[in-house]
């Protein structure tokens, strides 16, 4: 049995219209300081994650359920006849509708309402999935919240509400998950998914680049330690 779980607060991210798996170049996600930092590759990468000759996999998703790459990430999940999904966002209407559309491939889901900037509900998915199904083996971060801002005009609360977002979020969403990965004795994966933001960024989106930044710095860190255990970042 498998497991996919998909949670997600996202904003303003790419439509991905003509997006297929088998044109992507493949992303080198063997050494565990590798940062996946285009949503593209990153989508290869779960293509080749959620092809139906790997044995397992139960994944941990954050993106929105309704938007692009929720779909096109639970539509590769989906390719796994063996696999179960756990999907999460803030709208519980959406979220069923995904549900049933994944329940008609005959992808066994589950929902779980959460909002990201809200640490108590973040804290809900992996709890929610380790009851369901006692396991997980990857986790994917891709969702995020794309707020404008510059140096000159961000409040104080469109600044918290981004890192509650952006590295918060990510950070409880990966402990909870290596928690539960070191329990079931998996050796499992994570994907964060960052931006070329991450570098500098534009100066219109000062505060959302200064997350990116801190995720990379985080991806970073937690790949060391934890790759230990075979669990790659």
């Amino acid at each position: 049995d498998n497991v996919f779980v998909e949670i997600g607060r996202a904003q303003g991210l790419l439509p991905l219209k003509n997006f297929s798996p088998d044109r992507l170049p493949e992303p080198n996600l063997l050494h565990p300081h590798r940062i996946v930092n285009r949503l593209p590759a990153a989508l290869s990468a779960l293509a080749r994650l959620f092809h139906p000759s790997r044995r397992r996999t139960h994944m941990t998703q954050t993106v929105p359920n309704t938007a692009p790459p929720g779909r096109e990430i639970a539509t590769l999940a989906a390719r796994r006849p063996d696999l179960h999904v756990v999907i999460t966002g803030r709208n519980a209407e959406r979220g069923a509708k995904v549900k049933a559309a994944l329940e008609a491939k005959k992808v066994k889901t589950v929902f779980v309402q959460a909002d990201l900037v809200k640490l108590a509900e973040v804290r809900k998915v992996v709890a929610a999935c380790d009851a369901a199904f006692g396991r997980i083996d990857a986790l994917v971060n891709a969702a995020a919240l794309t707020d404008r801002g510059t140096i000159w005009d961000t409040t104080e609360a469109r600044y918290d509400e981004l890192f509650d977002a952006n590295v918060k979020a990510p950070f409880f969403l990966m402990q909870d998950a290596l928690h539960l990965m070191k329990k079931a004795k998996v050796s499992g994966t994570i994907v964060n998914i960052l931006s070329m933001s991450g570098h500098g960024g534009q100066d219109f989106l000062t505060a959302y680049s200064t997350t990116k930044g801190a995720l990379a710095v985080l991806t970073r860190n937690v790949a060391y330690a934890v790759m230990r255990y075979r669990i790659r970042v």
